[in-house]
């Protein structure tokens, strides 16, 4: 099938994928959360790696503003770079008879206490609406099992679906298929490729405007997330530093440190 004709089965299994961007608005958790990332040229001229996000531009064609609808996802997504390192923590219960689990989660790193304070001290929360009598443009659900399938036999992204270590880590006999899985566990490590191509062909080739998907850090509809072309208008709300005197920054940012197992400043218990 010529590439024109794979990119119009996609085309085709738009309308059916095609969701609202929620009336609430989306949250995003960032020292200045208006700001759009977009990256700086090489001074020698030379291409530019792929963005380390799950949608960024792989061709640094457009940039990829990221939303969740709550905010204990929110934090979820941005605060799992404090996560502890799971290989430090395995090595370390090799090397110290006795030590439990428990009694690992008692230990307290004082670099990491510094790094989740310096991190609650410099961000800030916004709230982004669609703009009243102007519409966002056309967003679709990244997991709907047609468009799905319409993706999966598209040549740009089977050749990133057929990377050895996607087939090693996703396949089966040998072979692999596009689901839904794929995209929401894809990690820098594995699967990335394939997520950021998916952006390029809806998002640059086809014109679509934004991405839901789910945050592989949470589950059910409290997930769902958005990734959406920066240059999408939207109504930022003013940015609110994060504040443990504010019920729901607090119970959030609680939630987050016990999933994540980091040590909070004592004004956030």
């Amino acid at each position: 099938m010529p590439p024109s004709l794979r990119d119009a089965v996609v085309d085709e299994a738009l309308s059916g994928a095609a969701v609202p961007f929620p009336d609430h608005g989306g949250l995003r958790v960032h020292p200045h959360p208006d700001q759009v990332y977009r990256p700086a040229p090489d001074p020698s001229g030379a291409p530019q790696p792929p963005g380390p996000n799950r949608f960024d531009d792989p061709h640094h064609h457009y940039p990829v503003r990221y939303f969740a609808e709550h905010l204990y996802v929110c934090l979820l997504e941005v605060m799992a770079r404090l996560r502890a390192n799971a290989d430090a923590d395995a090595i370390l219960l090799h090397m110290t008879p006795g030590l439990d689990h428990r009694a690992l989660r008692d230990l307290v790193d004082p670099t990491k206490s510094a790094e989740v304070e310096g991190f609650l001290a410099t961000n800030k929360v916004a709230v982004f609406m669609p703009p009243e009598n102007a519409p966002v443009g056309r967003l679709v659900d990244v997991f709907n099992p047609d468009l799905l399938a319409a993706l999966d036999s598209h040549h740009r992204i089977r050749e990133q679906l057929c990377r050895r270590e996607v087939v090693d880590a996703y396949g089966k006999d040998g072979t692999i298929h596009l689901d839904g899985s794929l995209i929401r566990n894809a990690s820098k490590k594995v699967g990335r490729p394939v997520t950021q191509e998916i952006s390029w062909l809806l998002i640059d080739v086809l014109h679509v405007r934004g991405l839901r998907y789910y945050s592989r850090h949470a589950e059910g509809e409290e997930a769902v997330c958005w990734a959406l072309h920066g240059d999408v208008p939207m109504h930022i709300l003013p940015a609110k530093s994060l504040d443990p005197t504010n019920d729901q920054h607090r119970s959030a940012v609680q939630r987050v440190a016990d999933q994540y197992r980091l040590p909070l400043p004592a004004r956030w218990m």
